[in-house]
């Protein structure tokens, strides 16, 4: 979303760039790629600079490359990235052997598609060269894409979703309702009245109870979105919220249900020296292809998105509800959140509640104690609730579990694979293999939402930038 500042003209804008398996047919589950249509209406509507100047660093990264970390050598020598000559050239150096650690990785291919682009505008991805070849694997790969679907592609603006909160206007993506509903149903009842959620285990309990009702975690995109116990737009109906707290209080309402796989998403929040504001998230929403035009990459979002697909109708938009947010007070941005992975609306209203009901420091609302998604399962609601071993007392989880909450401690260390692609390529999940990640008996990996939070000072424009929790550290820390 877009909303102009009422004060010297500063723009601020929240944008989600979605273009997307793990099918015998792949290349029906790809969906028109958005990127660069939503980069170009981006920088036509805010942009200072000239179109090509904002590609130079991508293209200078692409020609100089990068030394191979540990990381990539091992997430890129699998099949998903053997399967295809073009695959192959980009992923092997010039003898045919794989990247090792210390190799210097050039993109060479990457770099001549975004001088076309700087050169021709998104156009050339959608009815030009790359076009074409881009369409010709769609098809490869048992997709129906033409190029007509391309060439008739338009990017849309969409007015955010507001919520007034203790004096706060907060800004969100159009369709973001659980985390609005999250955040209404906690001022409806009074949470931050009774304490704060890591100290008390009556607020701690009640968090965790609207979660569950509003659902706000990311697996309602999946394959369970009619499942909803009610409308997400309710969340945004104040009548509504008042008649749905005591039925969520009195346990006389729904639970959202939940199931999906962790994605790839990168986020970005950014403000300028003239207090333009833009939170960002891409993502693939699923995993990887295997399948690059001219150095570009493409995924197969539709896979995790039938019900929606099948709700909206042929070349019709998916939702989004990420949660990339911006907070204004008295006209002026003061917060700005980006965010990705499943816990994310818990993890955005952990933020604004630290921020704005506890007066907490940016830093010190990032490494509070953080609201995982619960322990979703493909086959159902599992009653269990998942934190980080170490974020709470043990005698807080021993009040909850006393209130008949089950509450589980996770407790993740090193590296592990988010992709199914991955795993189902490489022979079995990669989140097994010894050492990677260490949960509960019989549990999924919980997936832990991740933010990036701006505070910014309205009056001097400094600001204070803090990624997200170090999730991977033992237990938690």
């Amino acid at each position: 979303f877009a909303r102009r500042s009422p004060h010297e003209g500063g723009a601020y804008c929240t944008l989600i760039l979605t273009y997307g398996s793990h099918s015998p047919e792949i290349g029906r589950a790809v969906l028109v790629p958005g990127f660069m249509a939503g980069l170009e209406a981006a920088h036509e509507r805010f942009g200072a600079l000239p179109f090509a100047r904002i590609f130079e660093s991508g293209i200078s990264l692409a020609e100089d490359g990068m030394v191979v970390a540990p990381d990539f050598e091992r997430n890129f020598s699998q099949q998903l990235f053997t399967r295809l000559p073009e695959t192959r050239a980009i992923f092997s150096k010039s003898d045919g052997s794989p990247y090792k650690t210390g190799d210097v990785f050039r993109q060479p291919a990457l770099a001549k598609t975004l001088r076309a682009v700087a050169a021709e505008g998104a156009r050339y991805m959608y009815t030009g060269a790359w076009a074409r070849k881009f369409v010709d694997g769609v098809r490869a790969d048992g997709g129906k894409m033409t190029m007509a679907d391309l060439a008739n592609y338009k990017v849309e603006w969409s007015d955010p979703i507001h919520t007034d909160y203790k004096g706060y206007d907060i800004y969100s993506l159009h369709h973001a309702h659980f985390m609005h509903g999250g955040l209404r149903l906690a001022e409806e009842a009074k949470l931050a009245d009774m304490g704060r959620y890591y100290e008390n285990p009556d607020v701690f309990y009640w968090y965790h109870k609207i979660f569950r009702a509003t659902g706000t975690n990311m697996s309602v995109m999946g394959a369970r979105i009619d499942e909803l116990p009610v409308p997400p737009t309710d969340w945004l109906d104040d009548a509504k919220i008042k008649a749905y707290w005591p039925l969520i209080r009195d346990g006389r309402f729904g639970v959202t249900p939940g199931g999906t796989n962790p994605n790839h998403t990168d986020a970005f929040v950014v403000v300028d020296a003239k207090g333009n504001v833009a939170a960002l998230m891409h993502s693939t929403m699923d995993g990887l292809t295997g399948r690059y035009v001219d150095g570009v990459s493409y995924p197969a979002p539709a896979t995790v998105q039938q019900q929606h697909v099948r709700k909206v109708g042929p070349g019709k938009r998916l939702p989004s509800m990420v949660p990339n947010t911006i907070v204004l007070k008295d006209g002026q941005p003061v917060f700005a959140t980006a965010a990705g992975g499943n816990a994310l609306h818990q993890e955005t209203i952990k933020i604004l509640t630290n921020l704005i009901d506890y007066n907490k420091a940016g830093r010190e609302a990032m490494q509070a104690a953080s609201f995982l998604e619960p322990f979703f399962t493909l086959q159902g609601s599992d009653p269990d609730e998942a934190v980080l071993a170490g974020d709470y007392p043990a005698e807080l989880l021993d009040a909850v579990r006393a209130k008949g909450m089950q509450v589980t401690e996770v407790v993740r260390h090193g590296p592990s694979s988010t992709s199914p692609v991955l795993d189902a390529l490489s022979g079995g999940s990669a989140r097994d293999k010894a050492g990677e990640v260490q949960v509960a008996p019989h549990r999924q990996q919980p997936n832990t939402g991740q933010v990036l939070l701006v505070v910014i000072d309205p009056k001097t424009r400094e600001r204070e930038g803090v990624s997200t929790r170090h999730y991977g550290e033992a237990k938690g820390a």
